[in-house]
């Protein structure tokens, strides 16, 4: 699980990368047809919220093998910024046991 600060930063370099595109105030993201109402939710691209994405990334370790290659193709240091925030993260939040 990624710390939501990096995953907004993910989200943002993805944007100004071109690798996700804005549409409005939200984000292209193609969705696989849903599993259990697929006539009402088929396969295609949707417009889902920033918030929505950033928790995905956050939280969904699939989210990151999808993203990461194209970040560190396009020159983003993934593990430098990773480490970065959680450096970042543990100094304001340090581990109290």
């Amino acid at each position: 699980m990624l710390n939501k600060l990096f995953a907004r930063e993910i989200l943002e370099t993805c944007l100004t990368l071109g690798i996700l595109h804005a549409v409005h105030d939200g984000v292209a993201i193609y969705h696989a047809a849903s599993e259990t109402d697929p006539e009402h939710y088929p396969a295609g691209w949707y417009v889902d919220d920033k918030e929505d994405i950033v928790s995905v990334i956050a939280t969904d370790p699939e989210a990151i093998r999808e993203i990461k290659p194209y970040l560190v193709k396009a020159g983003y240091p993934f593990e430098e910024r990773e480490a970065f925030w959680k450096n970042t993260y543990q100094n304001i939040f340090p581990d109290k046991s």
